[in-house]
Formats: structure tokens, C-alpha cells, sequence
């Protein structure tokens, strides 16, 4: 994958936005990938599996890098589902 040059950067960055939803569905020999923004506004592009495979090889790397996953069976802790101010139910 090449890098972007700065300028290409610089120039989209006021359109920006993050993807809010990806849709993954499959025609024929293909995957189509659509993205959308809370917007509405989106891109799509269609793919190869090989491609679809690396691209998710790829996203898995990245998420792992920053720390993004949990370990297996470890889920939030009860505390920060609650907040500390408030109060408790009485029945």
C-alpha cells in the first residue's frame, strides 16, 4: 500500500468525516465494501477476496497495535458502568 502525499491530505481535510457504518455484501466474484458517514455521504469500491482478506488483515494489525481489543472474557468493570455520583435504587 502506498503512502498518501501530504497535499492529497491537506486538501480533503475539511470534507472529512469518519466512517459511521461498513457494508460488506457480495456480487458475483466480488465483495462490494461501502462505506457511510453519519451524513449520508459514503464511498464504495468493489474487491477481490485475496484483496477483502489482506484489507481485514491489515485492520486486525492495527487494531491489535493500539489496544483496541479485549482479552477473551474480560468485559468492563461493574464501576465504570455506573457512575460514582449516583445514586442507589430503592424499592
Amino acid at each position: 500500500m502506498s503512502q498518501t502525499p501530504p497535499e492529497v491530505l491537506k486538501s480533503s481535510t475539511i470534507a472529512a468525516e469518519l466512517a459511521d457504518r461498513l457494508t460488506i455484501s457480495r456480487e458475483q466474484d466480488a465483495f462490494r465494501l461501502e462505506l457511510r458517514g453519519r451524513s449520508g455521504d459514503g464511498a464504495a469500491g468493489m474487491v477481490k477476496r485475496e484483496e477483502l482478506q489482506r484489507i481485514l488483515q491489515m485492520l486486525h494489525g492495527v487494531v491489535a497495535q493500539a489496544g483496541w481489543l479485549a482479552a477473551p472474557g474480560a468485559g468492563r468493570p461493574a464501576a465504570a458502568a455506573m457512575p460514582s455520583d449516583s445514586k442507589p435504587a430503592r424499592h
